[in-house]
């Protein structure tokens, strides 16, 4: 009986982990767009993890809020983790923005300064002009001169602005990068692909649900079958009659019969002869 119970047990949990995607339960989350790219890598972390739909959704807020600079969304995360949240996100704003005002609500120093050295490279870059980087704090004037003319080698593939690098190692490293992209040849027409369509992607992922559903099913049918089979047993085999046994092994004194006759009848034949 512990094995049958043993047995249950362990079918049971077998099916459980087998069965736990497709029943997996998507939360609506603030801010975020069910048809969003952050909204559907949710999805994919809370169908691969299982019960870790909390952390899922921490991980997505905090994607989607530094991806779009949208620091509302670090409000939905623990109090804790909401400043190192609402520094990245004002930081991304800021980039994209090019404004550094948002810059200066960064708590952490290291990272204000990150923000303004990348508002300023981006603005000296969009102008092509590192003048630009005169505007920026006077400890970061030369790096953002120095991130200019790496990033410009490289945008133009011009390998005069490498020359211009002060440190030796980063200099040969800018030339060789712009001596690598002169040499890459460009992809011929027609020949950029196109992003997935959604809806397909949907509904193949509804038929994967589908099926992990029917696989399921068989598996419970298939392990109830197998425990009602081991619960019933098979009947015991019925004894052979008596009479087949008797017949199949007569008893040692129906054997030996004849032979106590034997002398009895040499004598009544002797007789005879007589």
């Amino acid at each position: 009986m512990a094995e049958k119970i043993i047995f249950l047990i362990t079918s049971a949990i077998i099916a459980v982990i087998l069965c736990a995607p497709a029943f997996a339960q998507y939360e609506t989350l603030t801010g975020i767009a069910a048809e969003s790219p952050e909204y559907t890598q949710y999805k994919s972390c809370v169908d691969s993890c299982g019960q870790c739909e909390q952390s899922c959704k921490a991980n997505t807020y905090r994607m989607a809020a530094e991806m779009q600079g949208n620091e509302e969304l670090c409000k939905q995360l623990p109090e804790a983790e909401q400043q190192m949240c609402l520094n990245r996100a004002y930081s991304m704003k800021a980039s994209a923005s090019k404004n550094s005002a948002d810059c200066q609500k960064i708590t952490a120093e290291m990272e204000k300064n990150s923000c303004i050295l990348n508002v300023q490279t981006e603005k000296a870059i969009a102008s092509e002009s590192e003048e630009e980087c005169n505007s920026a704090p006077e400890t970061l004037i030369e790096i953002c001169k120095q991130s200019f003319y790496q990033r410009m080698a490289m945008q133009k593939a011009d390998e005069t602005y490498c020359a211009k690098i002060t440190d030796e190692m980063s200099r040969i490293i800018c030339s060789d990068n712009v001596a690598m992209q002169k040499g890459i040849q460009p992809a011929p027409p027609g020949t950029i692909e196109t992003p997935p369509d959604t809806n397909e992607t949907s509904s193949s992922k509804s038929l994967i649900i589908y099926g992990i559903i029917i696989l399921c099913v068989i598996i419970a049918a298939v392990i109830a079958i197998i425990i009602i089979k081991k619960i019933s047993g098979k009947k015991p085999a019925q004894p052979a009659p008596l009479m087949v046994q008797q017949q199949k092994f007569p008893p040692l004194v129906m054997q030996q019969q004849p032979q106590q006759n034997m002398p009895q009848q040499a004598q009544i034949q002797q007789g005879d002869k007589k």
